[in-house]
């Protein structure tokens, strides 16, 4: 079923503030070490050792690299920039071929010092107050032997973790929708490394790469969840053609055959259904029907005018027929906002 937007802009919904982020000028003016970054080797009682004070400020691209005979430690930080869209990229490799031999990362200022830590570098991007942002964290590694490897973001400027991951061989990716402040936008990314050869480990390798992208937000829409399911589960996705911008929505894991009735309200609700765990989401205001079908899933879609911009929010309420009786199920709901193209 394809049903345009101008249908949901009837529900009521608020005005919603114009964030236009095409043609903000992006550029990491600045990259601070907001903690001692170091890295370190380690070969028997032999050691080398090199690190950047807490509150340097860095020049892109910035290399620090330790070497030993058969230990070596190095970070590199390599920012790239495909038109609006920028890459920041920490790229760490070390390791050992010695006995009791170990290479790594660590946030110690003291060569006598050998304590495993993070190196942490915060990228400050100027951005006008209410813009909207795509950032794209990765994390991915290469570990041979007793090795391992890792990072975290705080991509909000709290100083709370949003993100982390280990380093493994297949990359691990997050995205966040970030609204410009009054400093503009702050990411903290906290990378570490270790490689040891103790025992019967004679070899011990990693690399570890760390990186995100950050570009003016290309979607007209944000969507936030809101409550949980009691099964089902709803997602939206956007799109954009020469004729115009879609949003397609689509249920998950409903009972094949079930009667659905997708909901569009202008506000969030927290409801209970009697007698059930389902909740009530949204107030509905409109409703679509539609049948589930035999794999559990049903779609529908709104194009987007141009001049289309505000709230709504959207869930999916399933009716399930059994031999005494009518059941619910129910999505989690969403609430979407969205500006003009």
């Amino acid at each position: 079923m394809n049903t345009t937007a101008r249908n949901t802009s009837r529900i009521g919904v608020a005005v919603l503030f114009a964030c236009v982020a095409a043609g903000q000028s992006l550029s990491a003016q600045r990259v601070d070490a907001v903690s001692n970054i170091g890295v370190f080797a380690r070969e028997a009682s032999a050691a080398s050792f090199k690190f950047v004070a807490k509150n340097t400020q860095l020049s892109l691209p910035f290399s620090l690299a330790t070497s030993l005979p058969n230990t070596d430690a190095a970070t590199k930080i390599t920012a790239l920039r495909s038109g609006q869209k920028q890459a920041y990229v920490i790229n760490q490799v070390g390791g050992s071929k010695a006995p009791s031999g170990s290479a790594g990362t660590s946030d110690s200022s003291s060569s006598r010092n050998f304590q495993p830590g993070p190196q942490v570098f915060k990228f400050r991007f100027p951005a006008a107050v209410g813009t909207r942002w795509l950032v794209v964290a990765t994390i991915q590694g290469r570990i041979n032997g007793r090795a391992a490897g890792g990072g975290a973001f705080d991509v909000d400027g709290d100083s709370q973790v949003d993100w982390a991951a280990r380093a493994l061989a297949n990359a691990q990716s997050k995205s966040f929708q970030l609204v410009a402040g009054a400093a503009g936008i702050e990411i903290e990314v906290a990378s570490d490394a270790i490689a040891n050869t103790t025992g019967t480990i004679t070899a011990s390798s990693y690399q570890t790469i760390v990186q995100f992208s950050i570009e003016p937000d290309p979607r007209r829409c944000v969507a936030t969840e809101i409550g949980s399911g009691c099964g089902p589960r709803l997602g939206v996705r956007e799109s954009s053609s020469s004729t115009g911008d879609t949003l397609a929505f689509a249920t998950n894991n409903a009972t094949p055959g079930g009667l659905s009735l997708f909901l569009l309200g202008d506000r969030a609700l927290n409801v209970q259904f009697p007698g059930t765990r389902c909740y009530l989401h949204t107030n509905p205001l409109i409703i679509f029907g539609r049948i589930i079908d035999r794999n559990g899933n049903a779609s529908i879609q709104f194009d987007l005018p141009k001049n289309f911009e505000g709230r709504f929010t959207a869930q999916d309420v399933i009716l399930v027929r059994s031999a005494t009786k009518i059941g619910i199920e129910s999505t989690n709901g969403l609430g979407i906002a969205c500006r003009k193209g």
